[in-house]
């Protein structure tokens, strides 16, 4: 798995941003925008995907970061990345009340989307992030192949490793909330990540001998 820069957001881009450089956005979310589409992919639930793509979660967090971007503060490495995880993660759990507990209560109407803003400007950690460039048509199935096949290497790892891959490097979640959610000591999240990342990079010498 390849590598990007998420370097710190400075201040002088978020003002140009919050004073409306959709460029300077642009340029900003295209650093992010692979592990994001890897982080959506592994969040959703196959049941889901079978109702709303991938890419379509990505595009509705992509205009709604524009529009909520007065509400990110720029902090510590990784802390864009962050916030752009929490508004995917949320709108993923809404589009799945919205299409199976509204079934489930015989009712159409539609639920808010917008998640919920409290978490969309904590700072997390930086992760191994794929490479990603302007978006192009040759560039962006490019991309789509290389989010494939990252995508299948991590779901191909034991569950409870996984699930701490996606928690801790593609929802960007700290060592605590990463433990709480899989209901784990801290030691064992940082136990099992290690594991998780010899495991995939032992899958992936595997997939290019292979190839």
């Amino acid at each position: 798995m390849g590598h990007s820069s998420t370097s710190a957001v400075t201040r002088d881009v978020v003002l140009e941003i919050r004073e409306g450089n959709r460029e300077a956005f642009d340029q900003l979310f295209a650093r992010v925008r692979d592990k994001l589409l890897v982080c959506c992919e592994l969040a959703m639930s196959r049941r889901l995907r079978t109702k709303v793509e991938p890419e379509d979660v990505l595009q509705d967090t992509y205009a709604e970061a524009f529009r909520l971007f007065a509400t990110f503060e720029p902090g510590k490495k990784g802390s864009f990345y962050r916030w752009l995880a929490r508004i995917a993660v949320n709108r993923i759990r809404n589009l799945h009340r919205h299409y199976f507990e509204t079934d489930k209560r015989g009712s159409g109407a539609d639920l808010s989307l917008d998640g919920d803003p409290q978490s969309r400007t904590r700072e997390g950690m930086d992760g191994p992030l794929l490479s990603s460039q302007s978006p192009t048509p040759s560039r962006v199935l490019m991309n789509r192949e290389a989010v494939d096949e990252v995508v299948a290497l991590v779901r191909r790892l034991p569950e409870e490793l996984a699930d701490v891959v996606r928690l801790r490097i593609y929802e960007s979640r700290t060592v605590e909330e990463t433990a709480r959610e899989t209901g784990v000591h801290k030691d064992t999240v940082t136990a099992r990540l290690v594991r998780a990342l010899e495991e995939l990079a032992r899958l992936q010498r595997s997939a290019e001998a292979d190839g």
